[in-house]
């Protein structure tokens, strides 16, 4: 499996973000791993990132293998603004209707 920079994971439990990989040999076994820096993105404060051996954290796993999109990108247009007014038309519209009377 190769681990890449912007790849959504879970470590610890915790869905987070990997924000820098470093491969590096460990010596008396010989074999290649992972040092990952990942930031969560579930909301806890505390700790907001770690820097783990992905090859020893246990029920560690990728769930994108899809990178972040480049944002300067020229393949990446931006909505029609018409069907953007729709979409935010329909969330205000979901919004309103499910709001209690009291309020």
């Amino acid at each position: 499996m190769i681990l890449e920079q912007g790849q959504l994971v879970i470590v610890r439990r915790r869905p987070a973000l990997i924000r820098e990989v470093k491969t590096f040999i460990d010596y008396p076994t010989n074999i290649s791993e992972h040092l990952v820096n990942v930031e969560y993105i579930d909301g806890w404060v505390f700790p907001s990132q770690d820097t783990v051996i992905w090859e020893r954290e246990i029920g560690t796993r990728v769930l994108s293998k899809i990178t972040l999109p480049e944002i300067g990108s020229p393949d990446i247009q931006p909505d029609d603004p018409d069907s953007f007014d729709a979409f935010l038309d329909a969330l205000r519209n979901s919004w309103v209707l499910s709001t209690p009377l009291g309020l």
